[in-house]
């Protein structure tokens, strides 16, 4: 009988010092270790994929190839990995890279978040721009960018911080640390 009761009080201290870990763990680590981020549930993805994005009219303004492209039904938001993106503005064909892109609900923006190469396929007005990261404003036919950028077209040669970049018109503005240079 002396043995039963040992077991008993063992088990009961042994249940009591894990209820007591649980609630310690659930008080203090539980709101951390919980997900960031939703997990993917709806949606789909594409491998491989060409999409082409049409004006009103009907007449294909953007074209993007990417091995991989993930559309996120909760958000509504695109992710597309390695983007090669040609979007054109009047007679204009602009050739965009960068490793990642993401298209926002509404789809009026694209947001080029790493290193990012913008190429005017013009052959009168061949422009190329660098920089970290860039926004596409496809309806404004506009892009922007905070960070450092690289601008050469013809024999000039452009550097600063931050832009706004006019499609339409070809014009760019630099926002801050312009510095220009003519190669002959």
């Amino acid at each position: 009988m002396m043995q039963a009761q040992n077991h008993l009080k063992t088990l009961l201290v042994f249940a009591l010092l894990a209820i007591s870990s649980y609630a310690w763990y659930e008080f203090q680590f539980a709101a951390e270790s919980q997900w960031q981020f939703k997990p993917f549930t709806k949606g789909y993805a594409l491998f491989d994929s060409e999409v082409q994005i049409t004006d009103e009219a009907g007449v294909i303004q953007t074209t993007i190839v990417s091995p991989e492209m993930i559309y996120f039904a909760d958000s509504e938001q695109t992710m597309i990995k390695q983007p090669v993106v040609q979007y054109r503005v009047n007679d204009v064909v602009w050739h965009l890279k960068s490793a990642e892109a993401n298209i926002n609900s509404d789809q009026t923006e694209i947001l080029f978040p790493n290193e990012v190469s913008m190429v005017s396929l013009d052959e009168q007005n061949k422009a190329t721009l660098n920089t970290r990261n860039l926004t596409l404003y496809p309806e404004q036919e506009k892009a922007r960018t905070a960070a450092q950028i690289k601008w050469q077209q013809a024999a000039i040669t452009m550097t600063g911080i931050g832009s706004v970049i006019d499609l339409n018109l070809q014009e760019i503005e630099v926002l801050d640390e312009m510095h220009a240079e003519i190669n002959p």
